[in-house]
């Protein structure tokens, strides 16, 4: 299962492809398929409404909870992708600032 792209700091849209079953909302309508990527439940696959906006709240679990070893390994990960990611930055202001 793939982790890294991200849709938004919390959840990222997996694709309905891997999920075999179609699930509808409380609406009857086809619930999204989103990753949760806060670090209680990094990776896991949930289905929510996509009218969420307009108030519906459907929203069910597709994976099970990582084991605390891969969770605590991904939070690492994470957290070193973002300090990787702050250091390119300042590298790119620091070459733009010095040639000019």
């Amino acid at each position: 299962m793939s982790c890294s792209s991200r849709r938004s700091q919390n959840s990222e849209n997996s694709g309905a492809s891997n999920v075999s079953t179609r699930k509808l909302c409380d609406h009857g309508e086809d619930a999204i398929v989103l990753t949760s990527m806060i670090n209680d439940n990094p990776c896991r696959r949930f289905y929510r409404c996509r009218n969420r906006e307009k108030g519906c709240r459907f929203f069910e679990w597709i994976d099970q909870s990582l084991p605390e070893f891969q969770r605590t390994c991904f939070i690492r990960l994470k957290a070193e992708k973002h300090d990787l990611e702050e250091k390119l930055r300042d590298m790119e202001n620091f070459t733009i600032t010095d040639r000019v």
